[in-house]
């Protein structure tokens, strides 16, 4: 069976219904999800500073410290980050998928058919983990992790787009890497803006994006997101969340990810002799 078909039984997995959180992201619970605005200069730098690191692609950087005697705000943070590292770990054990990223930027709005959205565009996949620090007297911090794969455009986003506004998504897109483009923060956006006029998709790009910094994120329920928002309308806000967002909307999702693997390995020697086989030829 080739990567193709499987990747194509891979996107029927994919919940298209506002029940999929990549989807309609309508509250941050404590387990889950910790709003990224809240470390605004929690370790002294804003959290727009922070943002900027995993757009650059840096393999780890600190968050905060786990535990502070002189901020029950840090002490607050470092509880809602442990809480989702349980929830990683588990997930993790249980069906082998690992679904922690930073969402970032959002889409806000209503697809043609009036289904609302409040949805990432782009997912940095990450993992957290307790470190000590180097430098003496700092103790044990939490520490953010590049995994090993790249970020992406929000594939669940992509297709309910390209069904519900019947406008075809190329496979290009779908499997677009996002570590493709700049690593300077404003390029980045500027970047994207690009791929998404090029791809013909009709968001609303505006310039709160471009200022470089972040708001909170706007939790509305989905009756008063269909209240507020307009049919086709959809548009694009500085918010950032770090947390437990599921690629697949199936337990076989990590065995068709496995699958698709083996097979993109099992093509590789086949290539090569194909190549080879060319230049005897010649």
């Amino acid at each position: 069976m080739t990567t193709d078909i499987l990747k194509t039984y891979l996107r029927r997995l994919t919940n298209l219904s506002t029940r999929n959180r990549s989807l309609l992201l309508t509250s941050l619970p404590a387990e889950q999800f910790l709003d990224w605005q809240e470390l605004d200069f929690i370790d002294n730098r804003s959290s727009f500073e922070l943002l900027k690191e995993l757009i650059s692609q840096k393999k780890s950087f600190k968050l905060c410290p786990m535990l502070d005697s002189r901020s029950e705000k840090v002490n607050e943070i470092s509880k809602r980050l442990r809480k989702i590292a349980r929830t990683e770990r588990f997930i993790e054990e249980e069906r082998g998928s690992e679904d922690l990223y930073v969402a970032y930027p959002f889409v806000r709005g209503k697809l043609t058919d009036g289904t609302v959205i409040h949805a990432p565009l782009a997912f940095f996949p990450v993992t957290l983990n307790a470190t000590e620090t180097s430098d003496a007297g700092q103790g044990t911090y939490w520490q953010l992790q590049r995994r090993d794969e790249p970020a992406s455009l929000n594939r669940s986003f992509l297709l309910a787009y390209g069904h519900f506004n019947q406008v075809k998504i190329s496979e290009e897109l779908l499997e677009k890497s996002l570590d493709e483009l700049s690593r300077d923060s404003l390029t980045f956006r500027t970047e994207l803006y690009e791929l998404l006029k090029e791809n013909s998709l009709e968001i609303n790009f505006n310039q709160e994006l471009f200022q470089g910094k972040l708001q909170y994120f706007d939790a509305q329920s989905k009756p008063d997101l269909e209240l507020l928002e307009h049919n086709g309308e959809l548009k694009l806000y500085p918010e950032a969340i770090l947390g437990i967002f599921p690629q697949a909307g199936s337990y076989l999702g990590p065995d068709y990810e496995s699958l698709i693997n083996l097979a993109s390995e099992s093509l590789v020697p086949e290539r090569s002799e194909e190549r080879r086989v060319g230049k005897e030829c010649l």
